[in-house]
């Protein structure tokens, strides 16, 4: 597995990333990602800010996506709870992997590799936030040493649960 910035070129197979992810929170009865949201612009827009990351597998196809912020996220400044750390932190977001990649380990290894990239330029936690009922979601962070540390409210006043992990 390799994690590695967007091109622009990987814009077609994170959308199809995309619609694979809002279908499964969908079976599932989530709500999230089924408002059109994160759109095409969405997707530039992370890659123009040098944010965006594809996973590709041995074969060289795109297996997943996620979004890695060292700034400051704006709607981490009010918590319902509070965070572990006041300290810069490293933030992940948008996450989806490729339906025939899922229960493989590949949420684990990004995870891992996040986190890597994070001790490597200081950054001493990250924070993550879930829908309620990403089961998915709320397991692997909890298995990986995230702590749930309250709620916060995202586009539309939507409340997401909230997690941070202090990085050794």
């Amino acid at each position: 597995m390799i994690l590695t910035p967007t091109k622009t070129e990987n814009i077609p197979a994170i959308m199809n990333l995309v619609a694979q992810a809002q279908s499964y929170l969908a079976k599932q009865g989530i709500d999230q990602w089924q408002d059109g949201y994160p759109d095409e612009q969405t997707i530039k827009n992370d890659i123009a800010q040098g944010e965006s990351y594809v996973v590709y597998n041995n074969e060289s196809e795109v297996i997943a996506t996620i979004v890695v912020s060292f700034e400051a996220e704006d709607t981490y400044r009010t918590i319902e709870g509070q965070w572990l750390t006041e300290n810069p932190y490293c933030v992940m977001h948008r996450m989806a992997i490729r339906d025939d990649y899922k229960g493989r380990g590949v949420t684990y290894d990004i995870f891992r590799k996040v986190e890597q990239m994070a001790v490597e330029r200081g950054i001493k936690s990250i924070r993550l936030d879930t829908h309620e009922q990403n089961i998915a979601m709320r397991r692997i962070s909890n298995k990986l040493g995230y702590r749930y540390c309250g709620i916060i409210y995202v586009r539309g006043n939507s409340p997401r649960l909230a997690y941070e992990k202090i990085l050794k």
